[in-house]
């Protein structure tokens, strides 16, 4: 077996790891008092942080873009805020007949 599938079995036991401990730190948050949404941004912004420290370290032309695709984070950025709530999309509520 050569070092680049050694290494690639590592890291998905690695993930698996990862994965199968999640459910313990998501239910200790939960007790704490921390919504779904409060556990899911928490997770979000640990997994940005990782990556982007990575990114730096192993090849910094990762967090270059391209002006034309300025538009595509604006309005990924939009949706993704209307989908957490912070900017609230009126949602219609059913018609009790």
């Amino acid at each position: 077996m050569d070092e680049k599938k050694k290494h690639g079995i590592v890291l998905i036991i690695i993930a698996a790891c990862f994965w199968g401990s999640m459910g313990i730190f998501v239910r200790r948050l939960g007790n704490y008092g921390f919504s779904s949404i409060q556990i899911v941004s928490i997770r979000i912004t640990i997994a940005a942080v990782i990556f982007s420290i990575i990114l730096l370290i192993k090849d910094k032309t990762g967090f270059r873009i391209s002006l034309k695709d300025i538009p595509l984070f604006l309005g990924l950025d939009q949706k993704c805020s209307m989908d957490m709530g912070v900017f609230p999309v009126p949602r219609l509520k059913p018609h009790a007949s």
